[in-house]
């Protein structure tokens, strides 16, 4: 017979391959944190002829752009019209075989009759009656996410191209002339699970569709999480307008001085030409000073230039003008700045981060390609507040070959965290043990100011042992019986002890550990005979700027004498007879180390010692919760409360349920139950307990009696 589980749980994993995209990481060298993008898809890598739908990927046309999507229903794994190898895919043959979403599984240039099919490439084709082409994307879940990618002309192509969200809205349009063209996107979406994304292929305002054949590529991920976002230089970044939301692009004359707009654009570089490195620039000489991005999802050589991916690329002026992105604040709040600049080519330029102008967050100088200058800044900003990201020519007065990328994410200050607490003696009971507690702060453990860590009875601090650690200080400090005053320092490691009526607090054993983001610290205590029975572990965290995690249980603990010792059932009283469509039973429990030890019982009746199809309730101490199991065994139904409605199975029905402590060492819990005609019969009445300790009686399951249900 099965211990029923309190909380039945199932864990899901997912397991995906991608092997063709690689997403780069920004990486913040402070503290040790992280913010990336977690790859969620990948048109080309998770292409598949096997089926469509094809996970969270569809192939198909609609009539006209943005209504109802038509599945393909024909598959060749050869071109579909001209017949080459490597370059299938789907298709619905309207006429010439087209509209059609097909792959080039080459790993080369694939010519195909009149197509260049770019390596790594999906290829989208209209229809001839004005149908578009389109691979959708359907969100697994809800949140942030950025889709990079590029549309780009793989014959004699005349085509219009979109991404659309749920078919109406329109995330980025442009339009496809020649062998070669490409409009690139980096798009930055909340969506909701169940979202779609559509990338789309029309045959243009020449309202021919022969020679349209268009290469795309597009990988979706996740956004960097753990603080809320509030922007990303790269992400935001738009063509479309000057200002861009939060975000202007211009230059300043001198550093600090007014900021003039950029006033041209380019959907290609502005002195070299090439794709993929467009964006807003003055022409005061070679079309500099410029903000551009780079948004083909790879590293990007043009010209002199080496342009990483999903960054941004300043430019300094002729004359000494910084190149300049801005970000006005929304809101008042404090905030956190993570990001780098980064040379681009032969690179001398100088660099800083600014507020309002004039306070300078951070400065720094960068000589070569390559070269690198990270930064992560905590500020407090009042709402019109701006943050200016500045790059100048450099001491050597010379602002050729000066490109600088960067890279920013902007984002609230993280909360601190509560982890988990671990205990030993594991048996979790004592009059003394190490108690381990885990914090945790995204802006380094050097964020966190204070932690309180405490065992209550009643989560009150009074009358408790709560223990209190300032970083300022680098001591511990141990409540008073009235939580009016503290008690201490004491040094982490120092020989000595803190008291009070409850605990005593060693200080030699009791130690602080800081680790990247983590913050782990274990107490050595001492418990006082008066504190004796069931403690619940509670831990409370608070950061430098004031902003905290309030108190969590993260653990119990019972404070008692002597060794540890298994709870055992008891007797059972039922009604006399022995038979009957209901009744009232009462069952109790034992055990040596207290009543308080008792986490959870389970009383079942059954006719044939399986749970599945039986009538089961289960009791859990925290809360004096009591719970029916359901029919097949896999979950519980409930809770019942007192004078609350009763709950049932297909079994019985419980009506009311009674739990006492009898002596500082039982309880009895009795229930009244009434049971279905379906359920008649003779049963076996069952019991079992287990403590926080994780103890057993010894024959676990224990026959209390019978019943007959008539």
């Amino acid at each position: 017979m099965r211990e029923p589980p309190i909380v039945p749980g199932r864990l899901f994993a997912a397991l995906r391959n991608l092997n063709v995209f690689v997403i780069v990481l920004q990486s913040l060298f402070s503290a040790g944190v992280v913010f990336g993008q977690t790859p969620l898809a990948d048109a080309f890598a998770d292409f598949s002829m096997a089926s469509n739908p094809n996970g969270q990927w569809s192939y198909g046309y609609t009539l006209t752009r943005g209504s109802p999507l038509i599945l393909f229903t024909h598959t060749s794994v050869t071109n579909p019209w001209f017949g080459c190898a490597g370059l299938g895919g789907w298709y619905e043959n309207l006429g010439d075989a087209v509209p059609s979403a097909l792959a080039n599984t080459t790993s080369t240039v694939n010519r195909c009759g009149s197509i260049t099919a770019p390596p790594g490439m999906m290829v989208l084709h209209p229809g001839p009656n004005g149908e578009n082409g389109v691979a959708r994307w359907t969100a697994p879940a809800t949140g942030d996410i950025g889709i990079v990618g590029n549309f780009q002309g793989a014959d004699n192509t005349t085509t219009d191209v979109a991404v659309l969200l749920n078919s109406s809205t329109v995330l980025f349009s442009g339009n496809i002339n020649g062998l070669g063209d490409m409009r690139a996107f980096p798009l930055r979406v909340h969506v909701n699970a169940g979202d779609r994304i559509d990338f789309s292929v029309g045959y243009g305002s020449d309202g021919a569709y022969d020679f349209d054949s268009t290469a795309f590529e597009a990988t979706i991920s996740t956004l960097p999480n753990g603080q809320t976002q509030l922007a990303d230089a790269f992400w935001d970044f738009s063509m479309a307008s000057n200002p861009n939301g939060q975000w202007a692009y211009g230059y300043t004359l001198t550093r600090g001085s007014p900021l003039i707009l950029f006033t041209h654009t380019s959907i290609t570089n502005p002195w070299f030409g090439c794709a993929g490195l467009g964006g807003w620039y003055e022409n005061l000489g070679d079309a500099v000073p410029s903000a551009l991005a780079n948004t083909t999802g790879a590293v990007n050589k043009c010209g002199s230039i080496t342009a990483p991916a999903q960054m941004m690329v300043l430019h300094p002026g002729p004359n000494g003008e910084n190149g300049v992105a801005r970000w006005t604040a929304a809101a008042t709040g404090d905030i956190v700045i993570s990001g780098k600049f980064q040379g681009a080519d032969n690179t001398t330029t100088d660099v800083a981060v600014l507020l309002n102008s004039s306070n300078g967050l951070f400065s720094g100088n960068i000589n070569g390609l390559g070269d690198t200058r990270s930064f992560q800044l905590h500020v407090h900003v009042n709402t019109g507040d701006r943050i200016d990201f500045s790059v100048g020519y450099g001491s050597d007065g010379a602002y050729d070959f000066d490109s600088t990328a960067f890279e920013a994410t902007i984002s609230t200050e993280a909360l601190p965290a509560i982890g988990s607490m671990a205990a030993a003696p594991a048996s979790g009971y004592g009059l003394s043990g190490q108690f381990t507690f885990h914090f945790s702060d995204l802006n380094g453990a050097g964020d966190i100011a204070r932690t309180w860590m405490m065992l209550s009875a009643t989560q009150s601090t009074a009358q408790a042992c709560d223990v209190t650690y300032l970083a300022s200080t680098g001591r511990f400090y141990l409540g008073s019986d009235d939580m009016h005053s503290w008690i201490g320092g004491l040094a982490p490691g120092a020989a000595g002890t803190l008291s009070n009526s409850q605990c005593t607090l060693n200080g030699a054993t009791s130690l602080v550990g800081l680790s990247g983001n983590n913050l782990t610290i274990t107490l050595n205590l001492t418990f006082a005979q008066a504190f004796i029975g069931q403690k619940q572990a509670l831990a409370y965290v608070q950061d430098t700027t004031g902003q905290h995690a309030g108190w969590t249980n993260v653990g119990q603990w019972i404070v008692g004498s002597g060794v540890e010792q298994a709870p055992s059932v008891g007797t059972l009283i039922a009604p006399a007879g022995g038979q009957g469509i209901s009744g009232q039973f009462q069952f109790e429990f034992s055990d040596a180390n207290g009543n308080a030890d008792i986490m959870r019982s389970w009383m079942l009746f059954s006719r044939t010692g399986s749970t599945a199809n039986a009538c089961e309730v289960l009791y859990v101490a925290s809360g004096t919760r009591l719970y029916l199991l359901s029919d097949d065994g896999g979950g519980w139904i409930g809770p019942v409360q007192p004078g609350g409605p009763p709950v049932n199975n297909s079994q019985c029905t419980l009506t009311s349920r009674v739990v006492a402590a009898q002596s500082a060492n039982e309880i009895t819990i009795t229930l009244n139950l009434v049971f279905s005609s379906s359920f008649a019969g003779a049963t076996t009445i069952f019991g079992c307990v287990q403590d926080w300790a994780g103890a057993f009686d010894p024959g676990k399951w224990k026959v209390l009696g019978n019943w007959t249900v008539q």
